[in-house]
């Protein structure tokens, strides 16, 4: 029974082997399908179409991906921000006005990016506001404009534009912003004279005024950074004063060389023209570091505002720059004085004190390093030796300074004498060296950071 067969069209039982159902006719052998030539041309063809569909979008997901990074909107912000920190860079591809009237080329965009420039950590912090996902930050938002490559959007900084007005009181004033005449001054009333200016992106601008008085031409410039559109006070008035500060420092009034101090550190500038606006900073080069005094600023206020002030020609500079009780700016019988504070600059007399105290009985708590400093070490064993010599009976060091120089913002070259003298049964001998220290301002206190180099002065021997 295993062998039986039956017919798939009646269901007859069938012999082995029989081509045909005995019963119907049925042909058990049915002739095999043949596949056709044309049907497998067309299955490779189906095949090619999807493997190129597949490797498009697979092509397209990675330049997506790829796309999604490199044009995300913190790499833009990133763009942004470097450029408007740097004056050299080319940053009208990435900022738009408010007003179509204002043109974004280089020459418009070069006040903004100096002002950023000098105030990077403020840059910074808008650039991350637009990161945490808030497109406005005081002046400045972040607005999309367009996309890239037809896909991902493009970000740019959409800046405030301002229209300050100057004025001034002399009549037939002329008014240049950065060097550009923009024309003169129209009368608004008594010795007011006010034009306005045009549409500018807020920064730092370079203002002047000239004029003809009385057959003598003055002028006036400031220094100004536009961020609104507040009138700008650029009133002519000459002023006589001096400036006391470092020996042979050189004055900057609004960025600009006004002259030299003399080695007693004076420099007298007589019916110089002042601004509101205008400031003052002295600048002192150092061996290869240029220093700067902290600035004064709103120049022409001071002056109206000034009190009294004392006799300082016997006092030396660094007692007053580095003494924050004192005035900046005082009045004196022949004008005014106007002496600049110095970050981190020791006073003479505190230096002084210093160096005598720490010679005759070094506290390591007065040097920078405490006991592993050099001139610690050098005081200390000095003294020791001097004390457990049997021909010494006494000594004595005293220090005298005669100069103070700004090296840094904490630190203050200290030229200074060391008289030491040294009593022995038969003579005194005395011995002065100078040296060129480093004092340095550590929270509010002054530390000795290096004794200087000893060059003899004198060496002389009295018999007793």
């Amino acid at each position: 029974m295993k062998n039986v067969k039956y017919c798939p069209n009646c269901g007859q039982a069938i012999e082995k082997g029989a081509a045909f159902c005995q019963n119907c006719g049925a042909n058990l052998n049915p002739p095999e399908k043949r596949v056709s030539r044309t049907g497998r041309k067309q299955g490779k063809k189906q095949k090619r179409i999807i493997a190129v569909v597949v490797l498009t979008l697979l092509a397209f997901g990675g330049y997506y991906l790829w796309g999604s990074s490199q044009y995300s909107k913190d790499k833009q912000v990133d763009w942004i921000m470097a450029a408007l920190v740097n004056p050299d860079e080319d940053a009208t591809r990435y900022i738009v006005a408010d007003s179509a009237t204002l043109a974004v080329n280089h020459e418009n965009l070069a006040p903004l990016q100096k002002f950023y420039k000098e105030h990077q950590t403020a840059a910074n912090r808008m650039g991350q506001n637009f990161k945490t996902g808030d497109n406005k930050y005081g002046d400045f938002r972040l607005v999309q404009s367009g996309h890239y490559a037809g896909i991902f959007p493009k970000y740019k900084l959409q800046v405030r534009t301002y229209q300050p007005a100057v004025v001034t009181n002399h009549e037939g004033s002329q008014v240049t912003v950065n060097g550009e005449k923009i024309g003169k001054l129209t009368a608004k009333g008594e010795n007011v004279y006010t034009k306005r200016l045009g549409l500018l992106f807020p920064g730092k601008y370079r203002l002047k005024v000239t004029a003809e008085v009385e057959g003598r031409k003055l002028s006036a410039s400031s220094t100004v950074n536009i961020n609104s559109d507040d009138t700008i006070n650029l009133n002519i008035s000459t002023e006589t004063f001096t400036v006391k500060s470092v020996p042979n420092g050189v004055v900057y009034i609004d960025g600009q060389n006004a002259g030299s101090l003399d080695d007693s550190g004076e420099l007298t500038l007589k019916d110089y023209p002042v601004t509101k606006n205008m400031s003052l900073y002295v600048a002192y080069q150092n061996g290869d570091n240029v220093v700067q005094s902290s600035p004064v600023t709103d120049l022409g206020s001071a002056f109206e505002e000034a009190s009294e002030g004392y006799d300082t020609s016997d006092v030396y500079y660094s007692d007053l720059a580095s003494d924050e009780s004192s005035e900046t700016v005082t009045t004196q019988d022949d004008g005014y004085l106007v002496q600049p504070k110095w970050t981190g600059l020791v006073g003479k007399s505190v230096a002084e004190s210093l160096f005598d105290s720490n010679y005759n009985d070094p506290d390591p708590d007065r040097f920078v390093g405490g006991s592993s400093n050099s001139g610690y070490q050098l005081i200390k064993s000095e003294n020791n030796r001097w004390d457990e010599s049997d021909k010494i009976l006494s000594y004595s060091q005293t220090a005298t300074v005669s100069a103070v120089y700004p090296l840094s913002d904490t630190e203050s070259q200290v030229i200074y004498r060391i008289d030491y003298t040294f009593i022995h049964e038969s003579d005194v001998h005395e011995q002065i060296f100078e040296y060129s220290g480093v004092v340095e301002k550590s929270g509010d206190e002054y530390l000795i950071q290096s004794l200087g180099g000893a060059k003899k002065i004198s060496d002389t021997t009295t018999e007793n």
